[in-house]
C-alpha cells in the first residue's frame, strides 16, 4: 500500500454545539451583560426565500422568527485562544464566534465555531477530539480546568451544564458527556496518495485515530463496524459526502 497521504484542506466549518437550562435572568443578561447582539429581523427577500424552501412551522421558529413561539437567537464574535492538555502534548485552538439560542420551557442552545491551530487533518482531528469531550482538559495560567466548565464561564456566563450534589442541572439528565461536533471541510483531492474519503470520513465523524482505518492495527475498526457506521452517509453528488451520527454531523 502507498504511503498515506491526505489533500491539502482548502477551508474547514468546525461548530460545537451543546444544550443548557436558562430562566429570566439569563436572557436579559445575554445583551446587558455578556456582549451578545440579538439577530436582527429577517428582511422580506431572505424570508420569501425561506417561505419556498422550509414548511411553515419551522421557517416560523427556526428561520423567519416570526411565530409566537420562535426561537430568539443572540450572537457575538470572539477571539479566545485554547490549550488543551491530551496525554503528553498541548492542543492549541481558538474560539471564533458564539451564537446562543433561546427555545420554549428554558432550554437553550450554543453554538461555537472554532478552528485548530493550523489547517492540516492531524490539527483538526486533535481540535474535534478535544473540543468534543465534556472532561477535556484546557490549561491556564492557575491550572487547569474541565472544558464544560470553560465554557460555563467563558460563554454561558456562569451557567453550568453538569450536575453536582448541591445543584441538579436538567439539560444535563440528555446532554451526555460529548458535545456534538458539526464539521465541513473542502479539500483537494488531486493532490493526495493512499488516501480513501470514506475512511477519513470515518475516523473525523468518530474521532477515531487518523490513518487507523486503512493501517488495520488492533485499534482499527472491524469491517463490519466500519461498514454498519458508513451506512449512515448521504452522498447526493460525487462532490460530497456526509456521515450523519448521533453526535457528529460530518462532511
Amino acid at each position: 500500500m502507498n504511503e498515506l497521504i491526505y489533500p491539502p484542506i482548502d477551508a474547514a466549518l468546525v461548530k460545537v454545539v451543546g444544550i443548557f437550562d436558562y430562566d429570566k435572568k439569563f436572557a436579559l443578561r445575554l445583551e446587558k451583560e455578556l456582549g451578545y447582539t440579538a439577530t436582527p429581523p429577517i428582511d422580506y427577500a431572505n424570508a420569501q426565500f425561506y417561505r419556498d424552501k422550509y414548511y411553515t412551522e419551522f421557517n416560523e421558529i427556526m428561520l423567519t422568527q416570526s411565530a409566537e413561539n420562535a426561537v430568539r437567537t443572540f450572537e457575538k464574535s470572539a477571539d479566545i485562544p485554547l490549550v488543551f492538555k491530551k496525554q503528553a502534548s498541548e492542543v492549541n485552538a481558538k474560539v471564533l464566534h458564539s451564537e446562543i439560542k433561546l427555545f420554549e420551557q428554558n432550554i437553550g442552545i450554543f453554538a461555537l465555531t472554532v478552528e485548530p491551530k493550523s489547517l492540516d487533518f492531524q490539527s483538526l482531528s486533535d481540535c474535534i477530539f478535544c473540543f468534543r469531550m465534556f472532561s477535556s482538559l484546557v490549561l491556564e495560567k492557575d491550572g487547569e480546568l474541565s472544558l464544560h466548565e470553560w465554557i460555563s464561564r467563558e460563554i454561558l456566563g456562569g451557567k453550568s451544564l453538569r450536575s453536582t450534589k448541591e445543584h441538579h442541572v436538567d439539560s444535563d439528565d440528555y446532554s451526555g458527556s460529548k458535545f456534538k461536533i458539526y464539521s465541513a471541510i473542502s479539500v483537494n483531492e488531486h493532490k493526495a496518495e493512499g488516501y480513501s474519503r470514506n475512511e477519513l470520513l470515518f475516523e473525523l465523524g468518530t474521532n477515531a485515530k487518523l490513518g487507523s482505518t486503512s493501517a488495520g492495527t488492533y485499534d482499527a475498526p472491524s469491517k463490519d463496524y466500519f461498514k454498519k457506521t458508513m451506512e449512515h452517509s448521504v452522498s447526493a453528488f460525487n462532490s460530497s459526502t456526509g456521515l450523519a451520527l448521533l453526535d457528529s454531523y460530518t462532511v
